[in-house]
């Protein structure tokens, strides 16, 4: 209903980018499938940065402890951030710990902080979380014991029987070896533009890593260094012993496996089409004395007729593939010649991580469309694919992180925000630039603000003014014409006169007290209607 009031022509639909969900992607009535029976040639691209999430946590399902470690971790998470005093127990300990010297309030709260929040459906949490255990494994489980000598805290008894063994920490050594791949793998597939010929090589990569992971065994290596003499646990009574170290060893060949069978399984559905559209990028073709010139592109040009020439059947569908190739044989030549146009700024691009910057690739496509008149007569099939290729997304990230945008500017405390300041507030935090970069704008910016604050408040200040005498008026004669046998007593007997005549007009703050004397009303000890920043006030607790 809303694309046909948006007048737009679902047969020109080419990709649907969306987080996997069976609502968008099922087999008989999901929205992909809907929009593909008035489409046939529609890609429904799993988002990239979903797919991941998913090939990760569906590896931890697969071995048992680790979601047993997830389970502390939140517990952790939970016994910290529930009582600024462990916190603060916490910081000192850590404090102490690394021997550092903190000069204020704020860096004892940065480094209370290091217990982060593990949540699936935030992709590097676990990362965060498992960064911090590890780095600050002694202070936590110092802070720990010591509520469990004092106070006989059962929590703190239960977190510390759990993470005080060589398990637990057998499993923190391993994530922490092994998630920053992954993560590293996602914060690629999050970036605003993606590359279709970075792809494969990204997950190749990573796989490579987790095999060198497994064969080295970094893990247990890591882990016996640091429990040994001198090292950064021996003041932790853990011993590592040879069954441990075959628990790890066999552990760490578990994981890897299924972190790469998840990941192949994840991505080896459409990763063929989607890789297939990076023979559009300049900067990978190859010169034209090169004995690999000749065959470049063409095993590519194949897997892409097969999926958008399905549709033709027997003669038809040959023809149309051979037309392809033909198209691309020639096209090579006009990559080679792009390839030598390209500007600095787009094989050099900033490095500023807000502003989106166009790829070779990208910057080819649009100089096809840009001169659609002259390949539409000569590689129509071509240019049908290169538009296909310029509009179609692979990840869905960018909206996720219009959200957090939003949660970050519009809090509690400014949700009277309007929606044209919170829409460029957005602006600027999504695609920059940042506050260095600036600097001129935000100077011109202030000087064109200060003097319109000051004819406000003028302006505001001049209507208090007025104001005042009318409403010290009004309280007098109120007063003047009330009924002497109903007015108010103020010692039981003798009626209020005169009252009127005692109120001042000259600040309003003088006349209130006034009227509030004459009518004999308790004194006001506190103001019940003030903000409060403690999160309690508005339900935390009941998980609002």
């Amino acid at each position: 209903m809303q694309l046909a009031a948006a007048e737009l022509d679902k047969t020109k639909l080419t990709g649907l980018a969306t987080d996997g969900c069976s609502v968008m992607t099922g087999k008989r009535n999901g929205v992909a499938v809907q929009l593909r029976r008035e489409c046939k040639l529609m890609l429904n691209v799993h988002c990239i940065c979903h797919r991941l999430a998913l090939a990760c946590g569906d590896a931890n399902d697969d071995v048992n402890y680790i979601k047993v470690v997830e389970k502390v971790l939140r517990q952790l998470w939970t016994f910290f951030k529930n009582s600024a005093k462990r916190s603060a127990t916490y910081a000192k300990a850590a404090v102490a710990a690394k021997a550092l010297v903190v000069q204020n309030d704020k860096s004892k709260k940065v480094i209370a902080k290091k217990v982060k929040k593990a949540c699936k459906t935030r992709w590097l949490s676990t990362d965060l979380e498992i960064r911090g255990v590890f780095e600050d494994f002694v202070p936590l489980t110092q802070t720990l014991g010591l509520y469990k000598e004092l106070e006989n805290d059962s929590t703190a008894i239960g977190l510390l029987k759990q993470t005080v063994n060589i398990q637990f920490l057998s499993v923190v050594y391993l994530l922490h070896t092994v998630l920053p791949a992954l993560s590293r793998l996602s914060k690629a597939f999050q970036r605003e533009t993606v590359s279709f010929s970075a792809i494969q090589p990204a997950i190749d990569y990573t796989l490579d890593q987790l095999a060198e992971i497994a064969a080295e065994e970094k893990p247990l290596r890591k882990l016996q260094k640091n429990l040994g003499e001198g090292g950064r646990l021996a003041t932790r009574e853990i011993s590592l012993t040879a069954t441990a170290e075959s628990y790890l060893e066999n552990l760490t060949v578990k994981y890897t496996d299924s972190l790469k069978d998840n990941i192949n399984n994840r991505f080896s559905e459409s990763l063929p089409a989607l890789s297939a559209f990076k023979i559009f990028d300049p900067s990978a073709v190859p010169n034209r004395s090169d004995l690999s010139f000749k065959h470049y592109g063409v095993a590519e040009i194949e897997i892409l007729a097969a999926h958008f020439y399905q549709e033709e059947v027997g003669a038809d569908h040959q023809e149309k593939a051979e037309e392809l190739e033909c198209e691309w044989k020639k096209f090579k030549y006009n990559l080679l010649q792009l390839k030598n146009e390209i500007p600095h700024h787009i094989l050099h691009p900033p490095k500023n991580r807000n502003l989106v910057s166009t790829t070779p690739t990208e910057w080819v496509l649009h100089q096809m469309l840009s001169q659609r008149a002259t390949y539409v007569q000569s590689m129509p099939l071509l240019l049908q694919i290169a538009e296909v290729c310029v509009t179609l997304p692979v990840s869905n990230a960018w909206p996720e992180r219009g959200a957090s945008a939003i949660k970050r500017l519009k809090t509690r405390l400014r949700s009277t925000l309007k929606n044209d300041m919170l829409e460029a507030l957005m602006q600027v935090s999504i695609n920059g630039p940042e506050i260095d970069d600036c600097g001129s704008l935000i100077e011109a910016a202030v000087k064109k603000w200060l003097p319109k604050r000051k004819k406000l408040a003028k302006a505001k200040k001049e209507l208090v003014v007025n104001k005042a005498p009318t409403s010290a008026a009004f309280v007098q004669e109120s007063l003047v014409e009330e009924p002497e046998d109903t007015r108010v007593s103020h010692s039981g007997d003798e009626p209020i006169t005169g009252a009127g005549s005692d109120i001042g007009t000259g600040c309003p703050e003088n006349e209130i007290d006034s009227v509030v004397a004459a009518l004999n009303l308790p004194e006001q000890k506190g103001d019940s209607d003030c903000d409060s920043d403690n999160d309690l006030s508005i339900g935390e607790s009941d998980n609002v």
